[in-house]
């Protein structure tokens, strides 16, 4: 725990650049370590901590809308579901990344999460047959966002995989 208001911190950072105070005289207006102003002042030490992302802010705001968008439309996704989505969103890029076959990890998944609280995973549902009926308008409307879904998500023709009905 740090032994200053952070307030008083960036009061006496301004007051360094603006050029109204030294950092001495900073230090001992706003009671904060000479040493960590200095720090702050020169941009020594910055406020993240840990590896860098495999997406940018930018990329992951770009996901987690993508992902309400299917959520939204009824395709909840699944840990495997998230992770073979940013997969095919990292290959068509073309990122080389740390994740062997750019598949990321469940830790990559929860930290992701971590970051993106709005979001949470889905597991699926089985459904009594009686509620499983649709109509016609219900299928087309389906394929009307299956088709907007495949284009957002960038998938390869190769990851859609066609199911026998009758063999299930």
């Amino acid at each position: 725990m740090s032994q200053y208001d952070q307030d008083k911190m960036d009061q006496a950072v301004k007051a360094v650049k603006d050029g109204t105070m030294s950092v001495r005289e900073a230090s001992a207006t706003y009671e904060v370590p000479k040493s960590t102003l200095q720090d702050r002042v020169s941009n020594k030490h910055s406020n993240i901590h840990g590896r860098p992302t495999v997406l940018s802010k930018e990329e992951e705001e770009m996901m987690v809308l993508k992902l309400g968008i299917l959520a939204k439309w009824g395709y909840p996704m699944t840990e495997t579901d998230l992770r073979f989505f940013v997969k095919a969103y990292l290959d068509k890029k073309g990122a080389k990344t740390i994740f062997k076959d750019n598949l990321p990890t469940r830790k990559f998944v929860y930290s992701f999460l971590g970051r993106h609280q709005e979001l949470n995973l889905r597991r699926t549902n089985l459904i009594k047959r009686s509620r499983a009926g649709v109509t016609r308008k219900e299928v087309a409307e389906f394929f009307k966002h299956f088709q907007v879904w495949f284009t957002i998500c960038q998938v390869f023709s190769l990851c859609v995989f066609q199911i026998n009905q009758k063999k299930l």
